[in-house]
């Protein structure tokens, strides 16, 4: 230590009492700071970066990593102003991060990814949807808010409540923001991705079975992809009807 720190700590351990005094007062002064303050700010800790999600429900972890993230991360590599491409693969889903040096060159690089997976779709699976996220982190969120219902308002009864499913009694809010206020919020000049957490939306359930398959000559992919295709569509669980024996 240099002969200045040796003298601070000597003359800390003489005072131990006025130490600690002095701890308590800062602490107590950064805390009645932290009270008075009228916004917290959250620093941003991620490399800047865009997030691609690809989706294709149905199929196990190694087809995803091999049919869809292999091939998506092989394409974007060399993107202007990247310095790292990197793919993760789940059951159904497909995350692939590419960072890029500064934020300055986001634009052009979400504009010439947009460009790359748009040559690439002939060799990814028909039935996928993928996904390019806002030039925006994760952690670069500036409000939250929260809808609820009316003050007074009736319960919803037993019976119906179990009728519509769990979380029913929001379901109204739900629509609510997907159809009016996020439209209404994505317009703002700034504003890059506003995300929804909770409440149900609607579902459509879809049922085929093979004999109806092979009398429209169709297979299961092309229902899957032609509902996934309709604009607005609410959310869509698609099953296929096997036989007993056939199981």
């Amino acid at each position: 230590m240099t002969p200045t720190t040796t003298r601070l700590v000597a003359a800390c351990a003489r005072r131990p009492y006025v130490v600690l005094a002095a701890a308590a007062l800062t602490a107590a002064a950064g805390y009645a700071s932290q009270r008075g303050l009228a916004r917290d700010a959250i620093p941003d800790l991620s490399n800047p970066q865009l997030v691609l999600v690809a989706e294709w429900m149905g199929h196990s972890a190694p087809e995803v990593a091999a049919q869809v993230t292999e091939v998506v991360t092989g394409a974007l590599e060399g993107v202007p102003g990247s310095t790292t491409v990197r793919g993760s693969s789940m059951a159904g889903m497909s995350y692939v991060d590419v960072e890029f040096r500064s934020e300055a060159v986001l634009p052009a690089g979400r504009a010439e990814i947009i460009r790359r997976i748009d040559a690439l779709r002939p060799r990814l699976p028909a039935a996928i949807h993928v996904q390019v996220g806002p030039e925006a982190s994760a952690t670069g969120w500036v409000l939250q808010y929260a809808l609820r219902p009316p003050e007074g308002k009736q319960p919803m009864p037993m019976g119906e409540a179990k009728h519509r499913g769990p979380g029913a009694q929001i379901r109204p809010l739900r629509e609510f923001q997907d159809k009016v206020l996020r439209p209404a919020l994505m317009g703002l000049s700034g504003v890059a991705e506003v995300a929804t957490l909770g409440g149900d939306r609607e579902e459509v359930v879809v049922q085929t079975t093979d004999a109806e398959l092979r009398a429209a000559g169709a297979a299961f992919s092309d229902v899957a992809l032609a509902l996934r295709a309709r604009p607005g569509r609410p959310r869509l669980t698609i099953s296929r009807t096997i036989p007993c024996w056939a199981r």
